[in-house]
């Protein structure tokens, strides 16, 4: 565990703080594994190591003040809404919210400002709003546009396919599907997914560790037509410590955490077409027509694109990072049950863990009974 954050402000990190602190003193703690018999996941306090910017606005008075590092909107306690409604209602606030922020930037009233004073005037592509599923992100876009402000969902698929990481596990695909085939083996040991340092890659040129490598992705190929290419790519992935090696090794506009996500769920995305195909080569020329249509669309909607509102899901902005970040729909967020046929490895952890917030306890159970 990092006991420093090197990316959010300090202000939004000491907000944070407080906020899990007060959560931990309670009967089952911040994350809900506290007893009587201890706390076996507490909440740890982290320092503050990113840079000193702020977002400000003027005051009636002209003054330039400091906007809250967090903010939380709350219901009346005997306020009942359905899911639908709470969700067109939250859209609506942060539209709101949105527009007013963005309107006050125009006229030179939001802005932010560097630890040296220099000030940098909101944009559209500065926020970031973050939701569940695609039906929350289609009626933020209508209460956006309600109000002339223009955005663009980035939906997992048409982020996932333009990374680095999916032009590797293609090659990681290619070796599975013919491990015999040694410039489709050292493509694969050689990609940077692997994060092998010069020394490790050199060696691969040894015949001996090559023919190591070999029978390790013989094996993986007989569980790909067996079990799965998502069994397979987790035995290569625990094989090669893959995820270790990532998480110490993040790249300027990635980090560890987030590519490790893209490569689990580019492997996730492999399994559920596998499903539907027969072999692995009608996999591999799935997953290269999926990479096609990708650059293509996203060769169209790159410019366009530039200067938009985001909205994207929790799960894919892993590892992101935004200057301005909404999440109006955290109560609706239910815990994810484990699947008992699962074949995931420990170091994987559940995507949706439940958050429950005290001023909506009515709103919560109505999504769950619904």
């Amino acid at each position: 565990t990092l006991d420093a954050n090197y990316r959010s402000t300090p202000e939004l990190v000491a907000a944070v703080n407080y906020v899990f602190e007060r959560a931990d003193r309670q009967p089952s703690g911040a994350f809900g594994h506290k007893t009587d018999e201890g706390n076996p996941l507490p909440f740890i306090r982290v320092s503050a190591r990113g840079k000193a910017r702020r977002l400000q606005r003027r005051n009636e008075s002209g003054e330039w003040q400091p906007c809250p590092a967090l903010t939380g909107w709350a219901l009346p306690r005997d306020s009942l809404l359905a899911a639908g409604h709470f969700v067109e209602q939250m859209a609506e606030h942060t539209a709101e919210a949105i527009t007013s922020s963005l309107n006050a930037a125009q006229l030179g009233d939001c802005a932010f400002f560097d630890a040296d004073g220099e000030m940098t005037a909101l944009r559209p592509q500065d926020i970031a709003i973050l939701v569940s599923t695609g039906d929350q992100a289609a009626v933020l876009q209508q209460s956006l546009n309600r109000r002339g402000i223009k955005s663009v969902y980035l939906s997992d698929r048409h982020r996932l396919f333009a990374t680095e990481e999916a032009a590797d596990f293609h090659r990681w695909l290619l070796a599975i599907a013919e491990p015999q085939r040694q410039d489709r083996l050292r493509a694969a040991l050689g990609s940077s997914s692997f994060a092998r340092h010069w020394g490790e890659l050199d060696a691969v040129r040894n015949d001996v560790r090559l023919d190591e490598d070999t029978s390790r992705f013989m094996a993986y190929q007989r569980i790909a037509r067996h079990q799965g290419i998502l069994a397979a790519v987790y035995q290569l992935m625990h094989d090669y410590h893959i995820p270790a090696r990532l998480l110490a090794a993040p790249l300027p506009d990635r980090s560890g955490e987030r590519r490790l996500t893209n490569l689990l769920h580019l492997a996730d995305w492999a399994q559920n077409e596998q499903a539907q195909l027969a072999g692995l080569d009608a996999l591999l020329q799935r997953y290269a027509q999926a990479v096609s249509d990708n650059e293509a669309e996203h060769e169209l909607r790159l410019e366009q694109d530039e200067h938009l509102v985001r909205i994207i899901t929790i799960h894919s902005a892993k590892g992101l990072q935004y200057p301005v970040v909404y999440l109006p729909f955290l109560p609706l967020i239910r815990p994810k049950e484990a699947n008992k046929n699962s074949t995931a490895t420990p170091w994987r952890t559940s995507t949706g863990r439940g958050m429950s917030l005290g001023e909506f306890p009515e709103a919560i159970a109505a999504e769950h009974e619904a």
